[in-house]
């Protein structure tokens, strides 16, 4: 009977972990170390641990294009770059199903262009050490958009969480002199 009962918990608790698997840390994962995307390029399945390091988990720098980065895990980022950061220039780049935790920005994008798509991710911790009650360099937000000019720029279906408070919980979204 005990066993029954657990089993039923289980099957309870198991979906609100695993959202029917659209969280993304419900996948197997292969290690990698940080990745600099190309053009033309799919980057799938990695599970990317910075280490505490200044450094981007993955970084597409600027005027790649035609890149879909999904179902990875990447986290423990210093860098105020982002996790994932998206170069000047860039475009047709789509980030789904990503799962992103402790690092100072989530995914970063400054100056991309045209068709970048940021679907069904889930953000954890994504905070700014910097940040003061009485200062801000503008981290700690899940997903920056800073100077991003074109069409069909989405950010859709994300979602961002936090188990800690303070001055570095930074907005979840952030949208800057983008077009």
């Amino acid at each position: 009977k005990k066993m029954m009962k657990n089993l039923i918990i289980l099957l309870v608790i198991l979906p609100v972990f695993c959202f029917g698997q659209s969280v993304p840390g419900c996948y197997n994962y292969v290690a990698s170390s940080p990745i600099r995307a190309t053009s033309n390029s799919t980057i799938s399945g990695v599970s990317i641990d910075c280490g505490g390091a200044a450094t981007v988990g993955i970084n597409i720098p600027a005027g790649v294009h035609d890149v879909h980065i999904t179902k990875c895990k990447i986290s423990n980022s210093t860098t105020s770059r982002g996790l994932i950061y998206i170069g000047s220039g860039c475009y047709n780049i789509t980030i789904d199903t990503c799962f992103l935790q402790y690092g100072w920005r989530g995914i970063n994008a400054v100056g991309a262009t045209n068709n970048i798509h940021i679907w069904n991710n889930y953000f954890y911790n994504i905070i700014d050490p910097n940040v003061t009650a009485t200062s801000s360099d503008g981290g700690g937000s899940s997903v920056q958009l800073n100077n991003c000019n074109g069409s069909s720029i989405q950010v859709l279906d994300n979602k961002s969480y936090h188990d800690v408070s303070g001055a570095g919980v930074g907005e979840k979204f952030s949208v800057f002199q983008c077009n």
